[in-house]
């Protein structure tokens, strides 16, 4: 069985996703030693997990709209919008 990647996620820092109480909270709780410069991933679905692939440890899954303001305005979190990118390619060509 092979280990499939989400559609698109985020690398970002432990040390800024802590920012974010709720999820410093979730990550303390899990009494895993993250540096602050350990590196963790905001999927697509604004889950946060410990690598690219949807099988990987969940840090952070409380989904609410405060989250999704804090990745979009802190964090700067954005799903491309691959379509638009590509018809604009093509139009440049």
């Amino acid at each position: 069985m092979s280990s499939a990647p989400s559609n698109y996620c985020k690398a970002q820092l432990v040390k800024d996703l802590k920012c974010f109480a709720p999820l410093e909270r979730a990550v303390r709780n899990l009494q895993i030693p993250f540096d602050e410069d350990t590196v963790l991933y905001i999927h697509d679905n604004y889950i946060v997990r410990n690598g690219i692939l949807v099988e990987d440890l969940v840090i952070f899954d409380d989904i609410s709209e405060e989250w999704k303001s804090f990745c979009h305005e802190r964090l700067g979190f954005a799903i491309p919008d691959f379509q638009q990118q590509i018809l604009t390619a093509r139009q440049d060509q």
